[in-house]
């Protein structure tokens, strides 16, 4: 009966401590996540088994677009006949229309700061590229030519949720945006 009695006891004395173990050392969770035994209770901004991977934004809205140091010339000449580019630009995503600022700047000065702030926010999307162009104004019946493009997603999964994307067209334009999010 003691055999019996000790056969039973020890399995049910394993089978209880590894239970117990569980609890005893918690999944390990990061950027602040809160254990919760084997699973983590991940901030908003954070997804993932421990908490490890920023979350998608199911938006970024464009607040500001500011730039400057675009060519001055088109190659070896001017612009326009009389000088420096007419310079409007736009944005596109997918062949979608985002923005063109109907206002161009006459004569821009490339070692100025050109900053647009949209009536609303600028919705776009996440996981698309975007096309940001800046174009030389040549008159109404004329689309213009490229001064600068500059083509990305704008939302980089291994950085977050930055309030600035600041980066460098393809001619060498300057350009920041400032962002927010809706998670």
């Amino acid at each position: 009966m003691k055999k019996l009695f000790i056969a039973v006891l020890i399995p049910l004395f394993i089978y209880a401590c590894s239970e117990d173990d569980t609890y005893s050392n918690p999944i390990a969770c990061e950027n602040n996540g809160i254990s919760k035994g084997t699973s983590c209770e991940c901030p908003a901004e954070y997804t993932g088994v421990h908490c490890e991977f920023f979350k998608r934004p199911r938006a970024i809205f464009i607040d500001t677009i500011a730039f400057k140091g675009f060519p001055e010339f088109n190659g070896s000449s001017q612009w326009d006949p009389d000088g420096r580019p007419d310079i409007y630009f736009y944005i596109t995503s997918q062949s979608k229309h985002i923005l063109s600022h109907a206002q161009y700047e006459n004569d821009a000065d490339p070692l100025q700061w050109y900053v647009y702030v949209p009536d609303e926010p600028l919705r776009v999307s996440s996981s698309s590229d975007i096309l940001f162009a800046l174009i030389d104004f040549d008159g109404p019946t004329d689309p213009g030519e490229y001064v600068d493009r500059y083509v990305s997603k704008i939302w980089d999964p291994t950085v977050g949720y930055p309030e600035k994307f600041d980066k460098h067209m393809d001619a060498g334009t300057h350009f920041i945006l400032s962002l927010s999010y809706e998670l």
